[in-house]
């Protein structure tokens, strides 16, 4: 799996590292049913179980070992950097980045023909959810859940459809990406230090 990989030598550029091997298992289910001439439901669900089953990662050696940063050409166990002698570079285990475990949506759709054959009023509700996720591979820092639901209402002809949309009715705040570059080493403010 390649991961994108913030770097300490610029304003905002990162690169794309090889994270090792990893596993998913999951299984998805949607239903679909007309309930009648005017009403369709919907429902999906998605498990989606992922897990890194080998990998090092500089950055996980550097949180682990108290701040020693990670060199390639020693092995594991003889690093010179393990300044709390608890570094660890291994991210086995750890879920998948950005990957929610649990994700579900459900739908109504309504549909009624007007007094004009050709017209069409139509009404369509949707919610969607989103379990945490882990920010990135050493699954410390997590995107909240977030359920998002969203109403479209509107008149539809052969040659035109008018409507209106509302997304995040209820006004779900959670963030949909986040990053954890702005911090040591990548992210540096001076100190000043006053006699």
């Amino acid at each position: 799996m390649a991961i994108t990989t913030g770097t300490a030598n610029s304003t905002l550029t990162s690169i794309v590292s090889n994270q090792g091997s990893g596993e998913i298992r999951g299984v998805e289910v949607e239903l679909k049913w007309r309930a009648t001439d005017h009403f369709t439901f919907g429902l999906n669900y998605a498990l989606t179980d992922s897990e890194f089953t080998e990998g090092c990662d500089g950055d996980q050696f550097l949180l682990t070992s108290g701040g020693g940063p990670y060199n390639p050409l020693f092995p594991d166990n003889a690093q010179p950097n393990n300044l709390n002698g608890q570094g660890n570079c291994s991210i086995e285990g750890k879920q998948f980045p950005l990957t929610s475990k649990n994700t579900a949506s459900g739908i109504i759709d309504f549909t009624y023909p007007l007094q004009r054959a050709d017209w069409l009023m139509y009404a369509n509700l949707d919610v969607s959810y989103e379990s945490r996720k882990p920010v990135q591979v050493h699954n410390q820092a997590y995107i909240p859940e977030a359920t998002v639901t969203g109403l479209r209402a509107g008149l539809r002809t052969g040659n035109w459809s008018a409507g209106i949309y509302a997304r995040n009715l209820f006004d779900e705040d959670a963030p949909v990406a986040v990053t954890r570059w702005l911090q040591a080493p990548y992210f540096v403010s001076p100190v000043l230090v006053q006699p």
